[in-house]
């Protein structure tokens, strides 16, 4: 067999990691064929009721731990870059002043892992025709000093972060023709015909300045990802939390802690939170996996309800289970008690559903109340669970009349959001259970 390859000349980056950083140029058109577009895919296992989650689910999200390409923002950058070819174009040709600025100044993060072997020789006997022979994927590099070969016809890099660039520059030059629109115009209403051409050479030779994640694991990848994001600019929290929540790295902490009870609560049949939960920040859920798990974490602190069991779990205990146990008991009794306003199973998203109850006021409202009711009814965390159902049925059915003053489309909670019209409902609940003297 003889192969041909993409050649990668990088600068290495000394920063504080263990991996291999590079930095280099590399044009569009030699990019696109060797990197390949991930979406980060929700892992669907309940990790308080099995050790061993489905190997497909897994497999498929150690790779999927992305943003889902967004079409708007990726049309927005072909708008972007449509625009600044114009007047480029313009310029060059002496019919304007006005120089264009269609860069991207930020790094594209791009991971390639590399097979050890000291020739190309060797990496193409040992590893290369081998693959192809068993019908593998073919995932590894050959890595020369500052060089890497990269196989053409095979995807080996990884988007890290910058794929709607990649995306839009990908889905833009096919679209180069003469109905090519910058806006609702045409862009031959704008220029002459000679500027197609002139912009498929300046995609496929414009270069992406790349920083080159060597040799770092899938969940390296996915941190340094979510790191870069929520730390330099915007990104849903719960994407965020779902890759360090869900690292098999991650330390016990209390966010993967209030992770696996998210989870647990989404993924478990037994749960009436089943399927409604947003794990992933992308609209399918009624409240976002981030909302929750920032609820139930509050709840971990000292002189918090349960703070213990934290303290168990950091120690590696099991008596911390039980939350889980509880959470469900917990949302099961609130569903009951105010059926009215409970999602319907029909019900999996906020549009399709209209009221606080299962929303961000409502429950931020009643995670907080497991506080005081939690410590009330099982102070020494050994209740059985018939034991839990009664206390829970008590209290909730001794305000159930109050139903339509809490979650009505007509009650006060409603007018508004935030941490303050959270804190106004629990107040008014606490009190109306007698865990409070006033709901002021």
């Amino acid at each position: 067999m003889s192969f041909e390859y993409t050649k990668i000349e990088f600068s290495t980056i000394s920063q504080i990691t263990k991996g291999k950083l590079g930095f280099s140029a590399i044009k569009f058109s030699e990019l696109e064929p060797i990197v390949s577009f991930t979406a980060r895919k929700e892992d669907g296992g309940d990790p308080l009721l099995s050790e061993i989650e489905k190997e497909e689910v897994v497999n498929e999200n150690k790779r999927f731990y992305q943003r889902l390409v967004n079409d708007n923002r990726t049309y927005g950058i072909q708008q972007f870059i449509i625009k600044e070819a114009i007047k480029e174009y313009r310029f060059k040709k002496d019919l304007s002043r006005i120089e264009s600025l269609g860069m991207f100044p930020t790094s594209t993060l791009i991971a390639i892992n590399t097979f050890q072997t000291e020739s190309i020789d060797d990496y193409e006997k040992s590893y290369l025709e081998s693959e192809i022979q068993n019908g593998n994927q073919i995932s590894l590099a050959y890595l020369n000093d500052n060089i890497l070969q990269l196989p053409k016809g095979y995807k080996i890099g990884l988007i890290v972060d910058g794929q709607h660039r990649i995306a839009a520059l990908k889905e833009l030059l096919p679209k180069i023709n003469a109905n090519l629109k910058l806006g609702r115009k045409k862009v031959l209403e704008i220029v002459d015909e000679s500027f197609l051409p002139f912009l498929k050479d300046r995609i496929k030779n414009f270069e992406f300045l790349c920083t080159i994640l060597i040799d770092f694991d899938i969940y390296q990848q996915g941190e340094i990802f979510a790191s870069v994001n929520f730390n330099q600019k915007p990104v849903n929290r719960s994407l965020y939390y779902d890759i360090f929540g869900s690292s098999p790295n991650t330390d016990r902490n209390e966010l993967k802690l209030a992770h696996d009870l998210v989870r647990h609560l989404n993924y478990n049949t037994d749960s009436v939170l089943y399927g409604k939960i947003d794990m992933l920040g992308n609209g399918d859920g009624i409240i976002s996996q981030s909302a929750l798990m920032e609820l139930i974490m509050k709840l971990f602190g000292k002189r918090k309800a349960w703070h213990l069991l934290y303290m168990d779990y950091l120690n590696e205990g099991n008596l911390y289970k039980i939350l889980g146990q509880f959470l469900r008991l917990y949302f099961s009794q609130i569903k009951q008690s105010f059926n009215t306003y409970w999602p319907t199973d029909e019900q999996n998203n906020r549009k399709e559903y209209k009221f606080v109850l299962a929303k961000t006021t409502g429950m931020g409202a009643l995670v907080r109340l497991i506080n005081d009711i939690y410590l009330d009814i099982n102070p020494k965390n050994n209740k059985t669970v018939e034991e839990l159902k009664l206390a829970l049925k008590e209290r909730f059915e001794s305000i159930e009349d109050n139903s339509d003053l809490y979650f009505s489309p007509t009650s006060n909670f409603v007018k508004g959001a935030g941490q303050g019209l959270q804190s106004k409902l629990y107040k008014q609940i606490a009190f109306d259970l007698g865990y409070r003297t006033s709901p002021d």
